[in-house]
């Protein structure tokens, strides 16, 4: 369990640094949302104290789609997760 929060916590640093944009330096982030195609899962990540908050089933039927990609609505409080297959 420890070598997976770790490992989920390098991820999402990754995805964090790697994504940022000039304009949004001093935006503050606290939750990282990190797809996990192995079992069907969206962990959330709380990246202020490296903790996994939940992991979230996405497998509502079985059909073989695995989360691929999280996009963040901000302004609406929602996440949105694409499958892929």
């Amino acid at each position: 369990m420890k070598r997976k929060r770790i490992l989920l916590v390098a991820i999402a640093a990754g995805m964090f640094f790697s994504c940022s944009d000039d304009n949004d330096i001093d935006q503050e982030f606290t939750r990282a949302y990190v797809t996990l195609q192995g079992s069907d899962k969206v962990a959330v990540i709380d990246v202020d104290h490296a903790e996994l908050v939940a992991e979230i089933d996405v497998n509502f039927i079985n059909t073989g789609d695995r989360p691929h990609y999280v996009v963040i609505d901000e302004i609406h409080r929602t996440w949105y997760v694409t499958l892929i297959s």
